[in-house]
């Protein structure tokens, strides 16, 4: 019997099966539908079902055998994955207030049009709402347990997500946050309205999606690190500046890819998973190197940055005792602090100290104990003060919150700029509200922008129609109801 034969002989051809199976599960993560069976949840639904549609009525896509939906991407699909905003703009106009796509092993993603799903959705009351992770992120981020001590405020659930939420969130989104960063957002917009001047030509601006991503990546340094860094110079040349730029795009671009592909990366590193690890080590680096290079700029508490005065008054007021959970392992370490002196230690059940014999200016970390070394005042110095905290949870929302920002906030003015642009009508009342509320030569105030309610209409409106980022989704932890049709949890 030949080798092909054999091969094709029916007991080797279940095995070669039974392996292919296997390895593709694992790939995937399936879990088969009869996995989350129970007999009380059927019994709970049959009610529901005379009244409602299921969610295997709701409209969508041809969907394949195990690959799903995400045909409709690929290289025999009729969307672009550059072009994702317009192939969701697409799909409702085909399918509707809810679209079905499906994902491996076709589990039934819902997309939701609807302003009023919307809301419903948003109003559900939940303490620990359940959202979809970046698997890839997720993954790379385990690997990295020297570096990061959780997942990250966009891929963390339940109480870990909570009070990363409430560290970071709480702080930037206060009243004080905004009015100290304010007059610095006036320059920054300052600086873009004279950018787009010199680029124009006539009416016409080339490549306003740079210089929009430009503008939200120097008003999220110069929240986060309290200065400008000149990404909106016209005869920027900061190799800092350009090389964060393109990490952040890279690294967006990466993820991508690696979402709407089949998961290869979890057996061998593709080239979507190559570029994503490059990015974030970049982006990582780049930001550490903004740190340093401001560190020595801030003598008192009244200049540092929003984020800084933040991050210390956390180090003054609530970081003296505590206990920490490391994310991974489960166990408690204990933290000491004396404030106002050098001494700082971490007393760990773990025997691998988290840094060994490594030393990074004058910051010396050994057996899990900080030295810090000749410069005792930390808190005028940003990086000691990071470093001093031992926690770099800090450090992880302090890199994601850059480049999401950054990503938000290019997206926000390129959509939103090319909503406006195509309604003559919108920019006319636009220009009259903004006019009647600072005219040329004045500065926009907090109360400014109170008043202006067209201006935040246009804004909600943009958001809605073309989100800012994509993937922005809700897996339900319980029925609910919307557009006729009957979700149950876990979609």
């Amino acid at each position: 019997m030949s080798f092909f034969e054999m091969l094709l002989s029916s007991a080797w051809f279940e095995v070669i099966a039974a392996v292919l199976l296997t390895i593709l599960i694992f790939v995937t993560s399936h879990r088969p539908a009869w996995w989350f069976w129970t007999a009380t949840s059927h019994e709970a639904s049959a009610p529901a079902e005379g009244k409602f549609k299921t969610v295997s009525k709701v409209p969508g896509p041809f969907s394949l055998p195990i690959f799903g939906t995400r045909w409709i991407f690929s290289c025999i699909g009729y969307y672009k994955l550059n072009k994702i905003h317009d192939a969701y703009k697409d799909l409702n106009q085909r399918y509707g207030a809810l679209c079905k796509e499906e994902a491996l092993w076709n589990f039934p993603m819902i997309s939701v049009f609807s302003r009023q799903d919307i809301e419903t959705i948003i109003r559900r009351n939940s303490r620990y709402p359940l959202r979809p992770p970046q698997e890839v992120i997720s993954h790379y981020r385990r690997t990295r347990r020297d570096r990061y001590t959780n997942l990250g405020l966009v891929n963390e659930q339940g109480q870990t997500w909570h009070d990363l939420r409430v560290a970071l969130t709480s702080e930037l989104t206060a009243a004080s946050t905004v009015l100290g960063f304010f007059p610095a957002l006036n320059i920054v917009a300052d600086s873009f309205i004279e950018l787009i001047r010199r680029q124009r030509v006539g009416y016409k601006v080339t490549g306003f999606e740079e210089l929009a991503y430009k503008m939200g990546l120097e008003s999220t340094c110069t929240l986060i690190l309290g200065r400008h860094l000149g990404f909106l110079k016209p005869d920027s040349s900061s190799e800092l500046a350009t090389r964060l730029a393109e990490a952040v795009r890279i690294h967006f671009t990466a993820s991508r890819d690696a979402f709407y592909g089949l998961p290869l990366w979890k057996l061998l590193p593709t080239c979507a998973y190559k570029q994503l690890i490059e990015s974030e080590d970049a982006i990582y680096k780049y930001v550490w190197t903004g740190i340093e290079r401001v560190e020595n700029s801030f003598a008192t508490l009244a200049t540092l940055s929003c984020v800084q005065r933040t991050i210390r008054r956390r180090a003054n007021f609530q970081y003296h005792f505590g206990d920490h959970r490391d994310h991974y392992t489960g166990e408690t370490r204990r933290r000491e602090r004396r404030v106002g002196g050098g001494h700082f230690s971490i007393h760990s059940q773990t025997k691998e100290p988290r840094y060994t014999g490594q030393e990074s200016g004058h910051c010396r970390f050994h057996s899990g104990r900080y030295t810090h070394g000749t410069r005792n005042n930390y808190s005028n110095s940003t990086i000691s003060l990071l470093s001093s905290l031992i926690d770099l949870s800090l450090v992880t929302n302090y890199f994601t919150s850059l480049f999401l920002h950054f990503s938000q906030l290019g997206n926000t003015l390129v959509f939103l700029f090319d909503l406006i642009g195509r309604n003559p009508t919108v920019q006319n009342k636009l220009y009259e509200e903004t006019y009647a509320l600072a005219p040329a030569g004045c500065d926009l105030t907090i109360d400014n922008l109170r008043k202006a309610k067209y201006l935040r209409a246009c804004i909600t409106e943009s958001l809605r129609l073309i989100p800012t980022t994509t993937c922005i989704a809700r897996i339900l932890d319980e029925p609910i109801e919307l557009s006729g049709y009957r979700l149950t949890a876990g979609v």
